[in-house]
């Protein structure tokens, strides 16, 4: 898998994770007349989204105007809304209707800018933070609540692909480490393992008191964070009560007294009903069409794709592999590894650390750079061990084209250098 394909897969799995926290607030926040939570209809929307996502991938093969892929965008938004509501979705209220309908763009809006820039690595680790912590929420949820523990299903898959993909990304490209590809499967079997055993353990104790006691802790945790949600909610009407009013058709009198400190009761609270949030929904909709027009407007001669190569100019050479090969590539490993740990302490020993150091890190050796230019342009990475760098240059110029006694760096000078690139 090259880096393009690395970048692909990584933004495919952001839009999962997208799909997997919007379908998780819409279970949270959604809620009928019987307090039970609504569904987006993860499932197709995610098959919607995946073929949307590959489609634009293709569609963007050939150069395209910004018009043509906003033209595209909207036609797979259109498809989209269209077939949830005609096979999959039936939700009960017209507020959430409309919250569905704007979930539903987001991916769209998402899978535009990820093509535009593709995700590093730090966004893939902040994303899996963001996926855990949404988990844990859902898991309180779906416990205090009596939900089906399948409404946390899209979260555990989101959060073991946002790990596949940090793995992916991290062992492709330009300066990547291939060993860690190996390292990587190793940690994502290990978590897969921890993982299950985790759901495991719970399943086994959910029917004992341990889980009675979990589930009456959750539903505690959820009703305080209503409750505070409430007292926040009759804070901020009371606030708006402080506002002096004037009477129908009359002026207020000066030095007008404001409200009363008491917060108001519930049958004091101002309910607007779902007549009003339908019209502001609906207005912030129309200003974000407008913004979306200006966009396109401004920017219509800007170009977007056209960066893949051609299938016809990769050449795939197959790589004859027999038993003899297989072997001796492992007697090199191994002899590598003695050798590895019998000169750790000598100049070689310590560039082939820093450079496996750099690998990892994606800022590895170029095939056709020199040990000096690579640890020169590792110092401006590593500002204090600048000077020891360049010192470890000097003294591998002098083993491979000079003097090889003068190559000889103080023993602690070298155990220190390499120490701080372990």
């Amino acid at each position: 898998m090259d880096e393009n394909n690395g970048s692909v897969f990584g933004a495919l799995i952001l839009l999962v994770s997208d799909l997997a926290m919007l379908d998780a607030a819409f279970m949270i926040f959604g809620t009928d007349s019987s307090r039970m939570a609504l569904s987006i209809g993860f499932w197709p929307w995610l098959v919607l989204a995946v073929l949307s996502f590959s489609s634009y991938q293709v569609f963007l093969r050939r150069e395209r105007t910004l018009l043509q892929a906003a033209a595209f965008l909207a036609a797979a938004y259109v498809v989209t809304v269209t077939v949830m509501f005609v096979l999959f979705v039936d939700l009960p209220s017209p507020l959430a209707k409309i919250v569905a309908v704007l979930f539903w763009s987001v991916p769209l809006l998402h899978t535009y800018l990820l093509t535009r820039t593709p995700p590093a690595l730090e966004k893939l680790t902040m994303r899996l933070d963001v996926v855990i912590f949404v988990l844990l929420f859902v898991l309180l949820y779906v416990i205090g609540t009596g939900e089906a523990y399948i409404r946390a299903l899209p979260c555990v898959i989101s959060l073991l692909l946002c790990l596949a993909a940090l793995i992916v990304v991290r062992t492709t490209g330009v300066g990547a480490d291939e060993g860690g590809k190996i390292r990587g499967a190793a940690v994502m079997l290990a978590f897969l393992i921890l993982t299950g055993a985790v759901i495991t353990a719970f399943l086994l104790f959910a029917s004992a008191s341990f889980g009675d006691a979990v589930a009456a802790g959750a539903a505690a945790l959820l009703s305080a964070l209503r409750y505070a949600f409430d007292l926040i909610m009759r804070a901020l009407f009371w606030l708006l009560s402080l506002i002096p009013m004037p009477d129908a058709g009359g002026e207020l009198p000066p030095g007008m007294a404001p409200a009363a400190l008491d917060l108001p009761g519930e049958a004091e609270m101002i309910d607007f009903g779902p007549t009003v949030l339908v019209v502001i929904i609906c207005v912030l909709a129309a200003l974000a069409a407008a913004a979306a027009i200006v966009a396109l407007v401004r920017y219509r001669g800007q170009r977007l794709g056209g960066y893949r190569v051609r299938k016809t100019a990769v050449v795939k050479r197959r790589r004859i592999r027999s038993r003899a090969s297989f072997l001796r590539r492992i007697l090199n490993s191994f002899k590598f590894l003695g050798y590895s740990i019998l000169y750790r302490n000598t100049p070689q020993g310590v560039f082939l650390r820093i450079e496996r150091w750099g690998r990892l890190r994606r800022r590895g050796r170029a095939s056709s750079e020199t040990q000096r230019n690579y640890l020169m342009r590792l110092s401006g990475d590593v500002p204090e061990n600048r000077d020891a760098l360049l010192g470890l240059a000097d003294a591998l110029d002098a083993l491979w084209y000079g003097d090889p006694a003068l190559s000889q760096l103080p023993r602690h000078e070298l155990i220190k250098l390499r120490r701080s690139f372990s």
